[in-house]
């Protein structure tokens, strides 16, 4: 019997690891024809938007001041307007396009550029140079609305973009973990970052539109610990497609973290729980790690392998510990163990409401820590496994630490994401305990033939009988 248990178990892991490959490669299939269809957008439309609005008085000035004491990242956003920009009639193939990923020098220059690229449309690049390490599939979304109504377009249509994302995720999180946990996530990631500054930060505006979309989705389809898995590839695909490196902590601890409110809530098994979240770690890491890799691999065709691999390799040494050898400049950056994560987390107090959130998601913590240890010490290991997540995000910083400190300034968000994430479990806790039949439970539990719990949809029971946990 046991042999046999032992069989099932080994058939279902190995199924799981197929699957989660070929979600991977359809993942960048789809990446890659979603690039292709955003760089098919006529370049001209997009040139002329451009021009007229510098012209006009388009501020692209670095660096601005964002109005909650910290800044906008306008660079970036003007590397945004001319992803995937060549002169109008130029003749280099789409498929060479995607390779290139063109891209223009951000600041004011980008108005120079693109006033050349309209001066000359016959040129093959027109000096536009390569984006080999990241896909800028924010594109997909920027370049149809820069072309329709140019730059100020792009914003609207991103902020709109995160304004959906933020609604789906409240509205599946209060389905799932109750109302108290939603507007602690969404109260407390609003409250404390730069969330309703990214009016002129489109590029980053889409970014966390997909960090909470993704989260969202986890929650509306997870259902088995393999289906998790599956999700969190496409999480992490999605998010290294929409990126530029910005706040990928953030986005694997919140969508691991709803993958184990999945678990929890649809059986009450710290086993179950545990399975769901390594699941979704694994899914998510496999995602977001592949997609990028397979970025690199088809930069090759255009840039050349040497190259690509070059610039991957000495990029890696400046973001991980500020190596920049390559080009003899050097960034001051502290290398002490933990000195990031206090960097970032300074940063964040920084926040008009930073300081008050943190005192209150302490006592929130502490209060349910010793009522669940006086009255349910099972809930109480439950809710320490649905933390588990948050330690992604000082994790991640300790690795990247050159990158983490000098962008201290929109990293810190991942510093938010994780009190978000602590916010939201310990209220889905401490709801569930003074308001029993407010947390809906939308969940049953069957056994899978590995013998692990996993959960099946049903109707929203809101306060009915709880899960069967025998």
């Amino acid at each position: 019997m046991t042999h046999n248990k032992t069989a099932v178990w080994w058939r279902v892991v190995w199924r799981y690891i197929l699957k989660v490959l070929a979600t991977l490669l359809a993942t960048i299939v789809g990446c890659t024809v979603l690039l292709a269809i955003g760089f098919a957008i006529p370049n001209g439309r997009i040139i002329n938007q451009v021009v007229a609005q510098s012209r006009s008085g388009l501020n692209s000035a670095s660096y601005q001041p964002n109005g909650l004491s910290n800044r906008t990242d306008t660079f970036t956003e003007t590397i945004g307007y001319c992803i995937g920009v060549l002169p109008a009639h130029s003749q280099m193939p789409l498929w060479k396009r995607v390779s290139m990923v063109p891209r223009c020098t951000g600041g004011p220059q980008v108005a120079v550029m693109m006033g050349h690229f309209k001066r000359h449309p016959n040129e093959l690049t027109g000096g536009a140079s390569p984006y080999i390490r990241y896909w800028s599939g924010f594109s997909v979304v920027s370049r149809p609305a820069l072309a329709l109504g140019g730059v100020y377009m792009a914003r609207v249509v991103s902020l709109l973009c995160l304004v959906a994302a933020v609604f789906y995720l409240a509205v599946m999180l209060a389905k799932r973990a109750g109302l108290w946990a939603a507007i602690g996530l969404i109260g407390v990631y609003l409250g404390t970052t730069d969330l309703l500054a990214l009016t002129s930060q489109f590029t980053h505006a889409l970014a966390q539109a997909t960090i909470l979309a993704t989260g969202a989705m986890m929650l509306q389809f997870g259902r088995k610990w393999q289906t998790v898995g599956y999700l969190a590839v496409v999480s992490g695909g999605l998010f290294a497609f929409m990126d530029l490196l910005t706040n990928p902590p953030a986005s694997c601890a919140l969508t691991v973290a709803m993958a184990g409110l999945v678990g929890w809530t649809g059986s009450r098994r710290i086993r179950t729980t545990l399975v769901f979240l390594a699941s979704s770690t694994l899914g998510w890491l496999v995602g977001f790690v592949g997609t990028w890799v397979a970025r690199w691999i088809e930069a090759m065709p255009y840039n050349g392998g040497r190259t690509t691999v070059s610039n991957v390799r000495n990029t890696a040494k400046f973001r991980l510990d500020g190596d920049v050898s390559s080009t003899g400049r050097h960034y001051a950056v502290n290398l002490e163990p933990g000195a990031t994560t206090m960097t970032n987390f300074r940063m964040w107090l920084s926040y008009p409401l930073s300081q008050y959130v943190l005192t209150m998601v302490i006592v929130l913590a502490l209060v349910i820590i010793a009522w669940l240890l006086l009255r349910d010490r099972h809930s109480l290991v439950g809710m320490l496994v649905l933390l588990i997540p948050v330690l992604y995000v000082p994790g991640y910083l300790e690795i990247m630490r050159s990158h983490s400190q000098i962008h201290s300034w929109f990293v810190f968000r991942d510093v938010a994401m994780g009190f978000a994430v602590t916010a939201a479990v310990c209220l889905h806790f401490l709801e569930e305990k003074v308001r029993p039949h407010a947390v809906p439970v939308v969940l049953r539990v069957r056994d899978d033939p590995a013998g692990i719990r996993t959960t099946e949809g049903s109707d929203d029971m809101n306060g009915a009988a709880r899960p069967s946990m025998s």
